[in-house]
């Protein structure tokens, strides 16, 4: 095409990605599940998980500002190897035997820093890779190839500790993300004018300059809160649910849970890929926020799996249309 925009490179740059997420999934259930049962204390769980969000909270805008000025290709190379040297700390540790909880909060918040790169830059490119008119389909192909891993990662991480253990897990997710990162270096991703780089604004300014931009629009500014609120509310259960539902079930039960909620990412994406969303986006934000925030207080309530899965079913569900 004459943009140099196309689903087919998009989907390549996708099915990459996909690959080096799995391995990281894999990873992250196997590490939940090792740090729940040495430390024993829900205290030190919530702890590593708020590692792995905070960091990303809080260099989250002036990770914004850097993606519109860096080449977005090399960032999200960068991104990935800085994931993987943090991945590569904590497997050396883990296969010396000297790996605590400690180690997993420092490593994981570097981890998160890194994602604060990852995700939106990730995110941004997809308007450099698709048009217009097919941002829906790569919206919900998104949302489907990763609710496919969400389905598959619990399930899959607890046969491989069972069958091979945790070291070859993370060996396992060292070799996807060497595959995440030799798509990322071979895709051809379209480059980004930057009216900012030619002006030699500065960092601060550019933060200055979007916040007066987001004061002018309530509106965009209440969207931005509602989707932090139900981020911030879906991760909170993300992380939740581990020891809450071993709590009242087994391994094999938690891993049929998380997998259902994988299943409804996909079926949600599947929706979105063929409806392609509803015409007033914001009513579309506003309706399946309003009911994964139901979700969210209802669920929860009764401590049984099929409970717990009903819900984490429909609220991955309506994610996509929420995105």
């Amino acid at each position: 095409m004459s943009n140099g925009k196309s689903l087919g490179t998009f989907y390549f740059i996708l099915a990459g990605q996909a690959l080096s997420f799995l391995g990281t999934s894999l990873t992250n259930f196997g590490l939940s599940i090792w740090v729940y049962e040495q430390a024993g204390s829900v205290m030190d769980f919530t702890l590593v998980a708020v590692a792995g969000v905070l960091p990303n909270l809080v260099f989250s805008p002036i990770a914004g500002v850097l993606i519109d000025r860096w080449p977005r290709k090399k960032m999200l190379i960068l991104g990935q190897l800085g994931s993987v040297l943090c991945t590569l700390a904590v497997a050396c540790l883990y296969w010396t035997d000297t790996l605590a909880v400690w180690h997993i909060v420092i490593i994981v918040s570097l981890s998160s820093i890194c994602m604060a790169f990852l995700r939106p830059g990730f995110m941004a490119t997809i308007t450099l890779l698709v048009n217009n008119e097919d941002l829906g389909k790569a919206n919900g192909a998104l949302a489907t190839v990763f609710g496919i891993i969400m389905l598959i990662a619990p399930a899959l991480g607890g046969a491989l500790i069972h069958l091979i253990g945790l070291d070859w897990v993370f060996v396992i997710d060292l070799a996807t993300f060497s595959l995440g990162v030799g798509v990322l270096v071979v895709a051809t991703i379209p480059p980004v004018a930057s009216v900012n780089k030619a002006s030699g604004t500065g960092i601060m300014s550019e933060m200055g300059d979007a916040w007066h931009y987001l004061q002018k629009k309530p509106a965009l500014i209440f969207i931005l809160v509602l989707s932090v609120i139900v981020n911030f509310n879906l991760a909170a259960i993300q992380v939740l649910v581990i020891p809450v539902v071993l709590g009242f079930a087994n391994k094999a039960e938690l891993g049929a849970v998380m997998s259902v909620a994988g299943a409804g990412v996909i079926i949600g994406g599947l929706i979105m890929m063929a409806w392609g969303g509803p015409q007033k986006k914001v009513f579309g934000v506003l309706y399946s926020g309003l009911a994964i925030a139901l979700l969210i207080i209802l669920f929860p309530i009764v401590p049984s799996i099929y409970v717990f899965g009903v819900g984490a079913f429909i609220s991955m569900a309506v994610y996509p249309i929420f995105t």
